[in-house]
């Protein structure tokens, strides 16, 4: 059917072309170096070509830049590590066929390339950063990766694959073990700064249950910490969900580490401090009553490692502060950019005087903004073919299903008069955190006149264990409501036309859908 005409067509501003909603990334990344000199821009040449690097000088942008490129591979990731190194990944096509399960087309290595020297060093296979080790700027630690992940953090057999953990020399292009996976302990879910291996999640077939440890600075084996019964459908949460565990350090104490956990049967995930030397939960440090605490954020400053914020989901992925300075430091950045949302200081210098900030969401696909000596210049967009005044707004709302369970919803909204022509929108998962920041295809429907609404269902993570749990054995069932019922409010409200509404997702979305 062709799209329905809107307020925006009536005034004559045409729909925007698929073809710019498909464009790559023309900037994929950009980051200064921690002495605040260079400046790294991973991006295409043109529309259609592979992704290189471009070396700049901070003080001098309109000199022309060091190009790098990887030929016959192409550059995939590239990020600073240290004030003279570069590190990343690279990838190849050398097959039209796979033979078997998560093999993939590509061949992968992993590089490492010095300013001062010019070179690339590299070794094969396909490794991901674990820490860059600020305190030893000649190695990284590094974790053998997946080919190609699920992309959603739910692959629960990648979750527990074993993986081996090296100090990569980035001199040399050598890696020196440091802890490999086995059957019983399968893979690391936090190091310290040092580059120790201090907290782990496992599953223990044998004895049916989730079992989390611990280890203290220097020591070789694991203590146990806590476990959970496979077989109780109210450890669920807890296993699948993917919110639990150590997400960080004290900088001034090795022994103190950022557990977020739900204790004593509470609804929402929280952020405790974590004592390593008893293996005991401390201090609750924050709690939202809303939506689960689903990680942290530490200083921008490199290395400096201190907890500056509590990271859950809302209207965006919010903060809770705690410390004064880098809150005013990005509500001073976020009055700068136009269009703010999702604004990240995605890299700054040690001296805190130059600084890469990232911004996205509803109207913008993702800027670059460099800040130096007080002043903010825009360096460029992943999608700048995408005018602003031509994206739609998104409404955060919270809704009651028919059950009286709060489901969140995201309400992309487009131009013209209602009711519109409805799209219900599913995330994969089913419990992937679908929360909108920068959508391309509920843009592109809403440009073509279709609100598009955006359901956190019943089993979505993020939003407690009561909304995890109401999920569990409602596939197809009370997860469809959930979607029926987000439609059906927008009825209500005006908004949408019961006569023209849709259902459409990717992975289990799509069969959501289907089952529509």
């Amino acid at each position: 059917a062709a799209p329905p005409e809107t307020q925006a067509q009536v005034d004559g501003v045409a729909s925007i072309p698929v073809d710019v909603w498909a464009l790559r990334s023309v900037v994929n990344a950009v980051q200064v170096s921690p002495d605040g000199k260079h400046i790294l821009v991973h991006k295409p040449p043109t529309s259609d070509g592979e992704y290189l690097l471009e070396l700049y000088k901070a003080d001098d942008l309109r000199a022309r830049p060091t190009r790098l490129n990887a030929k016959p591979m192409e550059i995939i990731s590239a990020s600073w590590v240290s004030d003279d190194y570069i590190f990343g990944t690279a990838w190849q096509l050398k097959r039209s066929k796979v033979r078997g399960p998560e093999q993939d087309a590509r061949e992968y290595l992993t590089y490492a390339y010095s300013l001062k020297t010019g070179k690339f060093v590299s070794v094969p296979e396909n490794f991901g950063i674990v820490s860059t080790l600020p305190n030893d700027p000649d190695h990284v630690l590094i974790a053998s990766g997946n080919a190609v992940g699920d992309g959603l953090g739910v692959d629960l057999i990648a979750r527990f694959r074993p993986r081996s953990y090296y100090k990569f020399n980035l001199r040399k292009g050598t890696r020196s073990l440091i802890i490999k996976g086995n059957s019983k302990f399968p893979s690391v879910d936090a190091f310290d700064n040092e580059g120790n291996p201090r907290y782990t999640t496992v599953i223990d077939r044998a004895d049916g249950k989730q079992k989390d440890y611990f280890r203290r600075p220097g020591e070789g084996s694991w203590t146990l910490f806590q476990e959970t019964d496979l077989e109780d459908q109210g450890n669920l949460y807890r296993i699948l969900s993917g919110v639990h565990g150590i997400k960080g350090f004290s900088p001034d104490d090795p022994n103190i580490g950022y557990l977020v956990d739900n204790r004593d049967g509470e609804d929402k995930a929280a952020l405790y401090e974590f004592d390593f030397n008893t293996g005991t939960v401390g201090k609750k440090l924050y709690q939202n009553e809303n939506a689960d605490v689903m990680g942290i954020q530490t200083h921008s400053i490199p290395g400096n490692g201190k907890l500056v914020a509590a990271r859950y989901p809302g209207a965006r992925m919010e903060r809770h502060w705690f410390d004064e300075n880098e809150k005013a430091l990005y509500e001073a950045v976020e009055k700068q950019i136009p269009y703010a949302h999702s604004v990240s200081i995605t890299s700054r210098s040690r001296d805190g005087k130059t600084m890469i900030v990232r911004n996205t969401g509803p109207r913008d696909p993702g800027s670059y903004w460099l800040v130096k000596d007080g002043q903010m210049t825009k360096l460029g967009s992943r999608n700048p073919n995408l005018n602003p005044e031509q994206l739609a707004d998104v409404k955060y709302m919270r809704i009651k299903a028919r059950d009286g369970l709060e489901i969140p919803i995201y309400v992309t909204m487009p131009k013209g008069k209602p009711p519109f022509p409805v799209i219900v929108q599913h995330n994969g998962g089913p419990h992937v955190n679908g929360m909108v920041t920068f959508d391309e295809m509920g843009q592109m429907l809403a440009n073509n006149g279709y609100m598009v609404v955006h359901p956190e269902n019943r089993i979505s993570v993020g939003w407690g264990q009561k909304h995890f749990d109401a999920g569990y054995g409602e596939h197809g069932l009370a997860m469809q409501d959930d979607k029926d019922d987000a439609g059906k409010y927008l009825v209500e409200l005006g908004l949408a036309d019961p006569d023209r509404a849709a259902f459409f997702g990717w992975s289990y979305g799509g069969y959501s859908a289907l089952v529509a």
